[in-house]
């Protein structure tokens, strides 16, 4: 045990600890009208990054601005060194200074601020919209809210909105229940255009042609949809399913789209390829057009930035120095604890070599992918195993290569972990919607494990015990389940909600079950379970993990990181120099039970020396 009495938190800080860790969730790009190499964009969790060279170097552009947590963000086109950024709730920012300081421009609380649309001139209106809320500002009229005419709760979602280029009055706004138009600057709205899809059907974008103004385009979950007479009157066009439109004229049109993730490319609107080639961008979450350069550019949901300045047909990633990985998973070398892996959300795998300070990409196969878990086989570190939701790999040279394995056995399921077994370096078991899924060979077959106490398949978690190898311990939403025959007869051992699992090394007696706001607790094998650290039960915890070497616990809550040190009473606030609400997941060095990692989302790895009283320099398994 720790001597909880000579442990001091004073010293203990995290520091951030992702040098090399490029890439992150961009959530909007936004120009420099009168400078093309410059360019903002907003991220995840990393608030706003900047570059003065047209992206090949990004830096962040505030450390203050992390803690606005931006979703959007624009340039004012007659003055450029005005920035606005949307937040939550419901506020604006603005800064007159390229983004250097920052005030507040208005604050209404409710959804984030999603889109920002700022007009030019003396006479123009600007927009900022939220998920259920239009805000206005004109020449007389400070931002005010506005919802006349405009689809009323629960449906009131405004995906975008459109000027039209000929009558700056005009204005459309994108509906889950239509079109709307409005004739007065978007003070009053009502609802337009005959031959759309019924209030069943949502209306993502609205754009008009660049070279015929007349012509317009929609785009639904029916496809996109077109009008000769300016938005009256509309006709089915593609049955090409798009988020986005963008329709470019080059000198003849092209028309780009976004669909779930991808970036698609038509001259027609009929015969759409996509633009990915292997190398490009997946996952896309916004497209953007430079209104100089004439670049699009592509923000992903983790994989950083691409631009494209041959009409798609290459793409390029510019992530030199965007630091804001959503990091998914961290596994520690038990042998080598210098060795460090990472997995994120659509960055890929990162390796570090000296501990965890600096970082580099490793694993070509696994880019673009939304890896959720690594495992390193114990005795054999060599060999590692990670999984997306579809798809399982295995590296048998720390990582520097992979290959996808099993693909004829995990068709058609949705993964959600993975667990090896600590004594037997060959066994490996997959939870999956469809059951769980056992290989004894280090995944070269494989056998479907039913639990048969339990009335679903669905199979949220499942672990190992980590001294006896014939013993697992799974979660299904109707509860904790338990074999200690290899998966031969299951025992229900608490109902539960899906939710992660530890088995302590040091007791495996000793298990821990994390719901969504509970994390129950038992000391005898399962037989008996009680809620652990009550005075935390109110919040939702994120993530939790245990020592490899001794009987410490920590979870993330959204306001505290804990150490626990076993139970009743014996725990620590671990929070400085971190936001807790950011941290997805938690790892404990193997070999140095002082150290850990903390996996963040938008912010990297941070790591923190708690400086216990004693170190275990190896794994009890390995003793």
């Amino acid at each position: 045990m720790v001597d909880i009495s000579a442990v001091s938190a004073d010293s203990w800080v995290w520091v951030r600890s992702d040098n090399g860790m490029e890439g992150g969730e961009v959530w909007d790009i936004a120009f420099d009208p009168s400078d093309p190499l410059i360019m903002y964009i907003v991220t995840n969790g990393s608030g706003v990054f900047k570059t003065v060279d047209g992206g090949s170097s990004w830096q962040p552009l505030q450390d203050g601005l992390i803690h606005l947590n931006p979703v959007s963000i624009a340039v004012d086109p007659d003055q450029s060194e005005t920035l606005y950024i949307g937040s939550g709730p419901a506020t604006l920012y603005v800064s007159h200074d390229q983004g250097e300081n920052w005030e507040t421009s208005f604050s209404f609380g409710g959804y984030a601020i999603s889109n920002i649309d700022l007009g030019s001139g003396e006479d123009a209106y600007d927009y900022a919209y939220s998920y259920d809320t239009l805000y206005v500002r004109g020449p007389s009229l400070s931002w005010t809210r506005i919802r006349e005419g405009l689809p009323g709760w629960p449906l009131d979602a405004i995906h975008c909105i459109r000027r039209d280029p000929a009558n700056s009055q005009i204005v459309y706004a994108c509906t889950p229940l239509g079109l709307y138009k409005s004739t007065d600057y978007g003070l009053s709205w009502v609802e337009f255009g005959n031959g759309l899809p019924n209030n069943d059907s949502d209306i993502f974008d609205f754009q008009f042609d660049p070279i015929d103004p007349n012509i317009a385009y929609a785009t639904t979950y029916d496809g996109i949809y077109r009008s000769l007479d300016r938005g009256e009157n509309w006709t089915l066009f593609s049955t090409q399913f798009a988020r986005e439109l963008l329709i470019v004229a080059e000198p003849t049109r092209v028309f780009y789209v976004t669909t779930y993730g991808d970036v698609l490319k038509s001259c027609d609107g009929q015969s759409w390829t996509t633009t990915n080639n292997g190398s490009g961008p997946v996952s896309v979450r916004t497209l953007k057009r430079h209104p100089i350069t004439a670049s699009l550019y592509a923000g992903t949901r983790g994989a950083g930035l691409y631009v494209t300045s041959d009409q798609a047909e290459t793409w390029q990633m510019i992530n030199s120095g965007m630091t804001a990985t959503l990091v998914t998973s961290i596994a520690v070398d038990p042998f080598n604890p210098q060795i460090v892996y990472s997995t994120t959300r659509m960055a890929g795998l990162f390796k570090s070599e000296d501990g965890g300070l600096n970082w580099t990409s490793s694993g070509e196969l696994l880019r673009n992918k939304y890896l959720k878990e690594i495992k390193i086989v114990r005795s054999s570190p060599n060999v590692l195993f990670a999984i997306d939701p579809s798809n399982l790999y295995k590296s048998v040279d720390q990582g520097i290569t992979w290959n996808k394995i099993a693909s004829d056995v995990f068709v058609n399921v949705s993964i959600s972990s993975l667990t090896l077994n600590p004594i037997r370096a060959l066994e490996l078991c997959v939870s999956t919607n469809s059951g769980l899924f056992k290989s004894t060979d280090g995944g070269n077959t494989w056998q479907l494990i039913t639990i048969e106490a339990s009335v679903l398949d669905e199979i949220s978690y499942v672990v190992y015990d980590p001294i006896d190898p014939d013993t697992l311990y799974a979660t299904a939403r109707d509860g904790l389940y338990k074999t200690t025959d290899g998966g031969v007869t299951w025992s229900n051992l608490i109902e539960t909600h899906d939710g992660e699992i530890i088995v302590t090394p040091q007791e495996p007696r000793h298990i821990y079950v994390r719901e969504y706001f509970d994390i129950w607790r038992s000391i005898d094998g399962g037989t008996t379970w009680v809620k652990f650290l009550k005075p935390y039960q109110d919040y939702r915890s994120n993530c939790f993990a245990s020592s490899p070497t001794n009987s410490m616990v920590m979870i993330g809550f959204p306001d505290y990181i804990i150490a626990d040190f076993g139970g009743d009473g014996h725990e620590i606030e671990v929070t400085d120099g971190i936001e807790p609400r950011i941290v997805q997941t938690l790892t404990i060095d193997p070999v140095d039970p002082g150290r850990v990692f903390a996996g963040t989302m938008g912010q990297g790895i941070y790591t923190i020396d708690m400086q216990m009283p004693y170190r275990t320099f190896l794994p009890l398994i390995f003793r």
